[in-house]
């Protein structure tokens, strides 16, 4: 079975050059950069739980092998999770904070990913307009 795939906690968006760049703080892989906001914003979706295959479903055929491509790269650099992983990772920060009584948050993009990205509603067409991984 396909796993749900969602964000690292430590995930990021920003911007260099006029690219926008996707990574985590931790990951052995350079980030991956694109110039295409419609490409991040079907990435946005994984802000929650989300299965791989009906991601690439939401994209016009002549994409999906780009778009496997991508979230192939994103999974290997750890910026894309399993979801359960992800809720562990969360919960042990969660027991770190508690201990230490410290105010505990989650990068501000993955905050703002998780209040917004699952409300994005980027039409397939627009889909189409990036050029791949």
């Amino acid at each position: 079975m396909e796993p749900t795939l969602v964000l690292a906690p430590d995930a990021l968006i920003r911007s260099r050059g006029g690219r926008l760049l996707v990574h985590t703080t931790t990951s052995s892989l350079p980030a991956f950069e694109s110039d295409q906001p419609m490409l991040i914003g079907w990435l946005c979706q994984f802000a929650t739980p989300r299965s791989a295959v009906d991601a690439l479903a939401d994209l016009p055929e002549g994409d999906r092998e780009a778009g496997a491509r991508l979230i192939d790269y994103l999974v290997r650099g750890g910026t894309l999770i399993a979801a359960d992983t992800a809720k562990r990772q969360r919960n042990r920060l969660a027991s770190t904070c508690a201990r230490s009584r410290a105010r505990c948050m989650r990068p501000p993009a993955i905050r703002w990913l998780s209040a917004h990205g699952s409300r994005m509603n980027w039409p397939r067409a627009a889909a189409s307009a990036w050029s791949g991984a």
